[in-house]
This record gives C-alpha cells, sequence and structure tokens, in this order.
C-alpha cells in the first residue's frame, strides 16, 4: 500500500502542475483577446489568395488551404479554411480563390482571416479547462514514469 507521505506528495504536485498550466492558460488567454481586440481596432483589410492545399488525408488534421498576402512588397502567409464553404478544399483546380484578412500595419504577420475574427476569441473557461486537461497528462505520465520505476526498484530488492 502507498504511504500517506506518498500520496501528499502527489497530491501537492498536482495541485503545483495544475496551478502552472493554469497560469499559462490565462496568459494564453488575455495574449489571444488582446491581439483580436487590437485587429478589430487597427487591422487593415486585404485580400489573400489560395496557393496550396493540405487535405492532411489520413493524418485527422483538419484541411486547410495555404493563402498569400502582400504587404510592402514583402509576402506573408495564413493557413485556413476558405470562406466559401461550398468550395472543396482539396480541390486544386479551385487554387486562387481569395478570403479577407485583416492585419496590424505595425506587424503584418499577426493576422486573422475574416471567418476567425467572426468566430472570436475562445472563452475563458475553455482555456482554463485545456490546462486541467494538460495538468491530468502530464501528472499521468509522471506517475506511470515513477510507478514504474518503483516496480523496478521492487524486484531487484
Amino acid at each position: 500500500m502507498l504511504s500517506k507521505n506518498l500520496l501528499l506528495f502527489v497530491a501537492v504536485v498536482s495541485i503545483i502542475v495544475t496551478i502552472i498550466f493554469s497560469f499559462i492558460g490565462n496568459f494564453n488567454y488575455h495574449k489571444t483577446a488582446h491581439t483580436y481586440q487590437t485587429i478589430k481596432q487597427q487591422g487593415i483589410i486585404i485580400l489573400a489568395y489560395s496557393t496550396k492545399t493540405r487535405c492532411n488525408k489520413g493524418r485527422g488534421l483538419s484541411a486547410t488551404r495555404l493563402y498569400r498576402y502582400v504587404v510592402n512588397q514583402k509576402q506573408y502567409f495564413i493557413d485556413t479554411v476558405p470562406e466559401d464553404p461550398s468550395l472543396d478544399i482539396c480541390d486544386k483546380q479551385s487554387l486562387g480563390d481569395s478570403i479577407t484578412i485583416y492585419y496590424l500595419p505595425s506587424n503584418p504577420n499577426i493576422k486573422l482571416s475574416k471567418t476567425q475574427l467572426q468566430q472570436g476569441v475562445s472563452s475563458q473557461i475553455s482555456y482554463y479547462f485545456l490546462s486541467i486537461i494538460f495538468s491530468i497528462v502530464f501528472l499521468a505520465y509522471w506517475i506511470g514514469t515513477k510507478y514504474s520505476s518503483y516496480k523496478e526498484c521492487k524486484k531487484t530488492v
């Protein structure tokens, strides 16, 4: 049976890891919310044209297109879905379609597509939920490695 000290140690580590991941989630939420707000207030509108499809068939990832836009003779890219929902993303014949991009004039690499801007920022609760999920995964891995090491030590004794 596990000792009380070990259980207390695991509980303390769990709390610390959850707090750390919660702070990271909170920071990411506020950073993302600030980016959305800044782009809404100061964003410049430009059209971007698709140059490549990313079908990701069989990889478990969503299909997207790579769009290119030019600001001050410099190329920038965004990987997102087309604005036209009827467009087959994987159809290379339809390359060249356009989407609306909002970018910051001070840094054109900070951008959002019209669809992303309309979707808005995920709720703060979702960031905390993800931080708890990351904590659980981290702790399960950590406990698993410690437990297997503990079992190995018991075998050698």
